[in-house]
């Protein structure tokens, strides 16, 4: 008996036990799309590193992590005696959680104890209204101690003014890194003093160490040239900014000079004051 003809679908239309045309089956994955136990195309899976990124608990390749930007920081407006002074208290700031202010007083023309000295009342003042004030002078031989010192400059201190007094220079606070500035100068920690407080003179211990170095560079950046008429050499100022800058360490100097650790505190309860 011959086979009765099958019926034939309409031009254009499937079958309809066929899927739709650009249809895919209901059981597959729609097309351009993977499966949902696939991470999507381009992304890593959620437990690997983002590309180009490495785990938080890989050190940064090849540099530091970026600073704090400054304007989550406090500013002090700051005044010292000259540029080595700012240089130093550049680098206080940035251990105390500051950042740098306006400078009042410590370069260009405007330098010197003298001037500073004559300025403390105003910069007083401005505290009072509202400024927050950091100043650095050396006690130098002008009073046995800080505290006379103090005194006799007849200002009020405290609230937003801070004032400290590095003894008897401020060198002395950076010779207070002994391991720190010992390998920086190339010598032996034993070559540099204990107590760099008691120095009637740091900066001319700071020079005489220097010219004990193994490096010739540092030996005569720091030692004077015959008929220079200064006791330090041509390099001295370039090499000590570097060292504040890059080496020292304020929190370890600390430990050997009571008059930067005071400094140190005082900051500190001046930056929780201001947050």
């Amino acid at each position: 008996m011959a086979e009765p003809p099958r019926p034939v679908a309409p031009q254009g239309r499937q079958p309809s036990d066929a899927p739709p045309q650009g249809r895919q089956p209901s059981d597959a994955p729609p097309q351009g799309r993977q499966p949902s136990d696939a991470p999507p195309q381009g992304r890593q899976p959620s437990d690997a590193p983002p590309q180009g990124r490495q785990p938080s608990n890989a050190p940064p390749q090849g540099r530091a992590p970026p600073a704090e930007p400054p304007g989550r920081r406090p500013a002090l407006a700051v005044a010292t005696e000259g540029y080595l002074d700012l240089a130093l208290i550049r680098r206080l700031l940035r251990a105390t959680g500051f950042a740098m202010g306006e400078v009042l007083w410590g370069e260009g023309r405007q330098t010197g104890k003298g001037g500073l000295s004559l300025r403390l009342p105003r910069y007083a003042e401005a505290a009072r209204r509202g400024a927050a004030v950091f100043v650095l002078r050396d006690l130098d031989d002008d009073a046995p101690c800080a505290p006379n010192l103090l005194r006799g400059l007849k200002v009020e201190t405290g609230g937003a003014f801070c004032l400290r007094i590095a003894v008897r220079e401020a060198e002395a606070w950076l010779m207070a890194d002994r391991e720190g500035l010992a390998r920086y100068l190339r010598l032996p920690p034993g070559l540099l003093p204990e107590d760099p407080e008691a120095l009637a003179d740091p900066k001319a211990a700071l020079v005489a160490a220097a010219r004990r170095s193994r490096s010739r560079p540092i030996r005569e950046g720091f030692t004077a040239r015959p008929g220079a008429g200064r006791p330090e050499g041509p390099d001295f100022v370039e090499h000590v900014e570097r060292f504040t800058r890059l080496h020292w360490r304020p929190e370890t100097a600390a430990d050997r000079s009571d008059s930067l650790a005071r400094a140190l505190i005082r900051l500190a309860e001046l930056r929780d004051r201001m947050r």
